[in-house]
């Protein structure tokens, strides 16, 4: 779905996937986890979120959605083995939360 984003795999893991939604507002609050490879954070944008006062999105979602929407991240942390590193990022409007498209 990703195209050349993803022509390039370095390994397939498996692991359990936990996934909770928040009843915040606008539907934002949501995590997921897949084992203690991957976790995600996300919540609602709020009014101090806002950087410039041109807050569309930028980019698109990199693979076909319905009803994408953005969301701040609290969290993205990706903590396995084979990519020769591990990574975390925090507290940045980076985040797209919506349906996978058919």
């Amino acid at each position: 779905m990703a195209g050349k984003l993803v022509s390039e795999v370095a390994a397939v893991k498996t692991a359990p996937v936990e996934v909770m939604m928040g009843k915040c507002s606008s539907g934002s609050c949501a995590t997921v986890k897949a084992g203690n490879l991957v976790e995600i954070s996300t919540r609602c944008l709020g009014g101090k979120d806002h950087l410039c006062g041109n807050e569309e999105n930028f980019y698109p979602p990199l693979t076909k959605v319905n009803g994408a929407f953005s969301a701040y991240t609290e969290l993205a942390a990706y903590r396995g083995p084979g990519l020769n590193t591990t990574w975390q990022l925090a507290d940045k409007r980076s985040a797209y939360l919506g349906t996978f498209a058919l």
